[in-house]
């Protein structure tokens, strides 16, 4: 049985990055993230469901072709998915098109992705 994912961009309230990542659907991630990187902006962070390893290959090739606009070499845990605000409209398109499904704007409520 092929696992769904998440694969989200996260924007960062008052910062100029954004988060590109994966999670099991229906977990909520986000509470993991905000101690770390900051206030996550529900209403413009946005994500896309993908099944099975599918899932792994979009958000590596996302991670690949939004290097330029890396923003921390830190070695703090996840500084490899941190990236530029000003990758974010590319980050949105290159979702749609690898994952091949609709970006879904906006995270519910409890900061937590749909099933």
């Amino acid at each position: 049985m092929n696992m769904t994912f998440a694969i989200y961009i996260l924007v960062f309230k008052d910062k100029d990055y954004l988060k590109i990542g994966m999670t099991g659907v229906g977990r909520n991630r986000i509470t993991q993230i905000e101690p770390l990187w900051g206030r996550v902006d529900p209403i413009e962070s946005c994500y896309s469901i993908v099944t099975g390893k599918m899932a792994f290959e979009v958000e590596r090739a996302l991670h690949v072709i939004l290097s330029g606009y890396r923003v921390s070499d830190s070695g703090e845990a996840g500084y490899t998915e941190i990236f530029s605000i000003k990758a974010l409209s590319m980050a949105i398109l290159m979702l749609e098109a690898y994952s091949q499904d609709s970006v879904i704007k906006g995270i519910v409520p409890d900061l937590s992705f749909g099933s």
